[in-house]
C-alpha cells in the first residue's frame, strides 16, 4: 500500500512522474540491454504521437518545467530523427551534467509506463542517455550510459527552459521525526516534483534520502499523511478514505522505516457503499473507531484528497497541522451507523405487525387504498401466529424450492415522491403455493426481520391482491365477443408449447373505461380487457416478463391490457389492443394512424386523472 520509491546509487538525474494518457507503441529496452542499432532505430522512428515529453530545470532548490506544444513535440522528433549514428556512443559515467533534463515517456501494452528516456545536457553540444523510470543502472550493467552529441538537441532543451519555464514548488521541510527509530530525528519534507505531482521525502540531517513517496491532487494520487504517537514511539499513518461513483474504500497504514524499507505494524482497508442514506456495517463502524483513535494521536503533514482540501486554492495541505477534519469525517459517519444499529435491535416483525394501524401506511404497492382497514387487521391477526422455519417445512414450505408467486409491498415512510425504495422502512409479505403460509420481513436498507406467520386471511389477501378489479360486463363483451375470443384463442395456442400444460383459456377482466366523441362524431370506447391460461402445474410454467399468477393460480399478464373500438353511426370501424406496456397492436387495426389514435387515447385518460395500464 505504501507507494515509496526505493532509492540507487545516487545519480545527478531525477526521475519525472506526470499523470497523463497516451497511446501505446511497443517498449525497445530489455534487461540485457539497448543495442546502438536499436537506439539508432528509435530515435530514426520516434513520433509525437508515441511520446509524452517534459523538460526540466533543476539547481538546489530552484526548479521549474515545461511540457512542449504539437508543433514543438514535431520540431523535437525533427531533431531526434536527424542524429547521425555517428554521433552515438557510449561512455562512462560521471561526466559533467548540467540542471537541463528532458524526459521522454512512453506507454506499455497494458498503458501504464514502460520506458522514460532521460537526456540529461552535460555542455553546450551533448547530452547523457538513461533509461527507465528507476532502474537504469540495472539495464546499462556495464557502467556506461548512451551519450548523443547533438547541438541542436542541447539547444532545443534549454531554450524551452529559460524562455518558457514555470515555477515548481521548492522542497518545503514539514516536520522532524524519529520515524526509523534509532533515536535521532529524520526530516519530512515536500517539494513539486512535476506539476502537480509533489515528492515526500524522508532523510537524514546529512540529506541521506531513506525514502520519497508521490503524491498528487489527482483522483488516483490522493495522499494522507500523519505522524501518529503510538505508545513511546513515533509512526508514520498513511489513511486514505475514497469515494467514487456512489462507492467507498477507506484504508490505512501505520509504519516505521527500518534500513531504509518501511516496516508495517498494522494496516487495513474496508469497502462499502456510500449515499445519502447509507447504512455500515459493524465492520465499517469498528474500522472507522480504529482510525479515529489514531487519528486522535496524529498531526497531519500533508493532504491532497480534494475531499478536505476543497477550501485551500492549490488542492493541499501541508502541515503540520490537525487531523480533526478527518475525525469528524469519519464521526459522521459513525452517528448514523450507530443510530441505525440502535434501530436494528428495535426490528421485531411480529411485534410491528401486531401493532401496525391503517394510518400507518405511507405507501401500498398492489394493495388498494380501500383495502386499507382490512390489510391491517389481517396483519394483526397474523402478528400472534408465528411459526418457526421447520414449522413452515412441516407444513409444506421449502426454503430451497420455494417460489414467491405473490407478494406485496407496504410502506411506513416515503423518501421519496417517485419511487419506492428499500431506504424506507418498510413490510414486505411473500406467499406461494404452501396454503396459509406467508414469509414476512420488516425493516429498512441492510436491517431485517423476517419471520413465517401460518393465517388463511393474510395469506388469501396477498394471493388475491392482483384480482381486485376482475369483472365483467357481459353485455359490452357480447357486442365484440369474436373479436375478444379470436384474441384469446391465439394467445392459448402460442402458449401451447410452454411446459406449463395448459389446457384452456378464460376471461377474466372486461369493462368500459372510457367513452369519448372524436371530431368527425365517430365515438372511442376503451374496455379493459384481460384473461387467463388454466394449468394444473403452475409450478412448470416457463416464465417471461410481465407475466404472474392470479389468486386461481391462472396464468395472467399476457401482455393485453386494454381493448379499444372506434364506431361511425353505431358501426365498428377499427379495433386496437392496449398492451400493458402501453403499445398498440397493429395485428388489430385498420385506423391510418393508429398511433395517434393510441395517444389520443392516453391523452385523454391523462386528464380523466387515469393511466392508459390498470391491469
Amino acid at each position: 500500500m505504501i507507494n515509496w520509491i526505493a532509492k540507487r546509487p545516487k545519480m545527478a538525474v531525477y526521475t519525472m512522474i506526470a499523470v497523463l494518457g497516451i497511446a501505446v507503441v511497443t517498449g525497445l529496452c530489455t534487461m540485457t540491454g539497448v543495442k546502438h542499432h536499436e537506439l539508432e532505430e528509435w530515435l530514426k522512428s520516434v513520433t509525437a504521437e508515441d511520446i509524452f515529453i517534459q523538460i526540466n530545470y533543476e539547481y538546489g532548490s530552484e526548479a521549474s518545467y515545461y511540457i512542449p506544444d504539437d508543433r514543438e513535440e514535431e520540431e523535437l522528433c525533427r531533431i531526434l530523427t536527424q542524429i547521425d549514428k555517428k554521433n552515438i556512443s557510449k561512455k562512462a559515467s560521471g561526466g559533467t551534467v548540467t540542471p537541463y533534463q528532458m524526459m521522454i515517456r512512453m506507454p506499455g501494452d497494458d498503458g501504464t509506463l514502460s520506458r522514460e528516456y532521460l537526456f540529461h545536457v552535460e555542455d553546450n553540444t551533448s547530452v547523457s542517455l538513461t533509461f527507465d523510470k528507476d532502474t537504469a543502472d540495472v539495464l546499462m550493467k556495464d557502467g556506461k550510459y548512451w551519450h548523443i552529441k547533438s547541438s541542436e538537441l542541447v539547444n532545443f532543451i534549454k531554450e524551452k527552459i529559460e524562455k518558457k519555464g514555470h515555477e515548481l514548488m521548492p522542497a518545503v521541510e514539514i516536520t522532524r521525526a524519529d520515524i526509523d527509530h534509532d533515536g535521532e530525528e529524520e526530516i519530512i519534507s515536500v517539494r513539486e516534483y512535476v506539476s502537480e505531482v509533489y515528492r515526500i521525502t524522508v532523510s537524514e540531517e546529512d540529506g541521506t534520502v531513506i525514502s520519497e513517496m508521490d503524491a498528487s491532487t489527482v483522483h488516483h494520487g490522493w495522499r494522507n499523511l500523519f505522524l501518529c504517537q503510538n505508545g513511546e514511539e513515533e509512526y508514520l499513518l498513511l489513511y486514505d478514505p475514497t469515494m467514487g461513483q456512489g462507492f467507498a474504500t477507506y484504508g490505512y497504514q501505520m509504519y516505521y522505516f527500518k534500513d531504509g524499507e518501511p516496516v508495517t505494524v498494522e494496516e487495513d482497508r474496508v469497502s462499502f457503499e456510500v449515499d445519502a442514506d447509507t447504512t455500515l456495517t459493524p465492520e465499517v463502524a469498528r474500522f472507522l473507531e480504529k482510525v479515529n483513535g489514531y487519528l486522535e494521536k496524529s498531526t497531519l503533514l500533508f493532504c491532497s484528497n480534494t475531499m478536505f482540501t476543497a477550501d485551500t486554492s492549490d488542492g493541499l495541505i501541508i502541515g503540520p497541522a490537525s487531523a480533526q477534519d478527518m475525525m469528524n469525517h469519519n464521526q459522521q459517519l459513525l452517528d448514523r451507523t450507530y443510530n441505525e444499529v440502535t434501530a436494528r435491535s428495535e426490528m421485531n416483525v411480529a411485534a410491528a405487525m401486531r401493532t401496525v394501524e391503517a394510518e400507518d401506511f405511507v405507501r401500498l404497492e398492489s394493495v388498494p387504498d380501500d383495502q386499507r382497514e382490512l390489510l391491517a387487521m389481517a396483519m394483526n391477526r397474523a402478528g400472534s401466529r408465528e411459526i418457526t422455519e421447520a414449522e413452515a417445512i412441516a407444513a409444506g414450505y421449502n426454503p430451497k424450492e420455494h417460489a414467491y408467486y405473490w407478494t406485496g409491498g407496504i410502506y411506513l415512510e416515503k423518501s421519496s415522491d417517485i419511487w419506492l425504495s428499500n431506504h424506507d422502512l418498510h413490510f414486505e409479505m411473500e406467499c406461494g403455493l404452501t396454503e396459509n403460509i406467508v414469509k414476512v420481513t420488516y425493516g429498512k436498507d441492510d436491517m431485517y426481520d423476517a419471520g413465517y406467520f401460518q393465517d388463511e386471511i393474510l395469506y388469501k389477501f396477498i394471493r388475491g391482491l392482483r384480482d381486485r378489479n376482475d369483472r365483467i360486463d357481459e353485455v359490452e363483451f357480447q357486442k365484440y365477443e369474436p373479436v375478444l375470443t379470436e384474441k384469446m384463442e391465439e394467445t392459448f395456442l402460442m402458449m401451447k408449447s410452454n411446459p406449463g400444460n395448459f389446457f384452456d383459456y378464460e376471461l377474466c377482466r372486461f369493462y368500459e373505461i372510457l367513452e369519448y366523441e372524436e371530431e368527425d362524431g365517430s365515438m372511442v370506447h376503451l374496455y379493459d380487457f384481460d384473461f387467463a391460461l388454466l394449468t394444473g402445474t403452475p409450478q412448470l410454467i416457463g416464465w417471461a416478463g410481465g407475466m404472474y399468477l392470479d389468486g386461481n393460480a391462472r396464468l395472467r399478464g399476457l401482455n393485453v391490457g386494454q381493448f379499444a373500438v372506434r364506431l361511425k353511426d353505431n358501426s365498428p370501424q377499427c379495433y386496437v389492443f392496449m398492451l400493458n406496456d402501453e403499445r398498440y397492436d397493429p395485428s388489430y387495426a385498420n385506423y391510418e394512424d393508429e398511433t395517434f389514435w393510441q395517444e389520443k387515447i392516453s391523452e385523454r385518460l391523462a386528464l380523466e386523472g387515469r393511466e392508459l395500464a390498470v391491469s
